[in-house]
């Protein structure tokens, strides 16, 4: 055992620099870690991201002043799967406004076209790490067919999981529903815009699990309002919390 003492700390961003003087070291999971906090902290040693991805640690900082920075490359694989799933669901039958709407005492079958079978249905991810690899057994469980872009995984591996590699324009042309599933680096940011959304067929959805900002959001909520998209299900965003004039805000076919 380590011989430390715990001190768990609820504040706001703004607030956390105040709250970590004389700490050692630091375990979050999304409260971002600036070079103000990092600043704030002169005997720190470690930093750990207690989830997967680690984009609010700023790392520049941290590697200035020596400290390490570590993450937790398994943390919610199967949890953050099955959600891509839920959305996925939600979104294909209307589940949403048709919870509202019976509560509502309405009862408006028009509302529930279309609604499209899944079996038969092509899911494409964007990255096949972790997290995708298990979308991945969950949709064929559903009778979909899967494909996949990552330049980083070679065609053996992906097929392993009985998943085909294509490019990104490929797969953005093919899929039914399009599932992002990548971190949020200089290279993701902004990633699926309005050209790339442009690609995807009119009946086609777009679902984000993975990281905020990898979406232009302004393009998505473009594409959703004119109907070039079927819908969206979103888990994260550019800004979190969510901004009251984030243009996604208000749109029925965005969950």
């Amino acid at each position: 055992a380590v011989d430390a003492e715990l001190v768990p700390i609820q504040v706001t961003p703004a607030e956390l620099a105040n709250h970590v003087a004389g700490a050692d070291g630091l375990i979050t999971t999304s409260q971002p870690v600036t070079a103000a906090v990092i600043e704030a902290m002169p005997n720190c040693r470690g930093i750990v991201s207690a989830s997967i991805g680690f984009d609010h640690i700023d790392l520049a900082a941290a590697t200035a002043r020596g400290i390490k920075v570590a993450n937790v490359p398994d943390f919610c694989i199967r949890e953050v799967a099955n959600h891509t799933m839920g959305l996925l669901l939600a979104c294909v039958r209307k589940i949403p406004r048709l919870n509202a709407d019976t509560h509502a005492g309405k009862w408006d079958r028009t509302v529930f076209q279309p609604m499209a079978p899944i079996h038969g249905e092509t899911m494409g991810l964007i990255s096949f790490g972790r997290i995708a690899r298990q979308v991945a057994k969950r949709a064929q469980a559903f009778e979909m067919n899967v494909i996949a872009y990552d330049p980083y995984v070679d065609a053996a591996t992906a097929a392993d999981f009985g998943v085909e590699l294509v490019s990104l324009e490929d797969l953005l042309r093919r899929s039914d529903y399009v599932s992002v599933h990548v971190p949020r680096t200089p290279e993701t940011i902004n990633m699926i815009g309005a050209a790339e959304l442009a690609m995807m067929k009119p009946t086609a959805m777009i679902f984000n699990t993975g990281r905020g900002g990898v979406i232009d959001e302004a393009a998505l909520a473009a594409a959703l309002r004119s109907g070039q998209l079927a819908g969206a299900g979103l888990d994260v965003f550019a800004h979190e919390p969510i901004e009251p004039d984030n243009p996604l805000l208000g749109i029925e076919t965005a969950i």
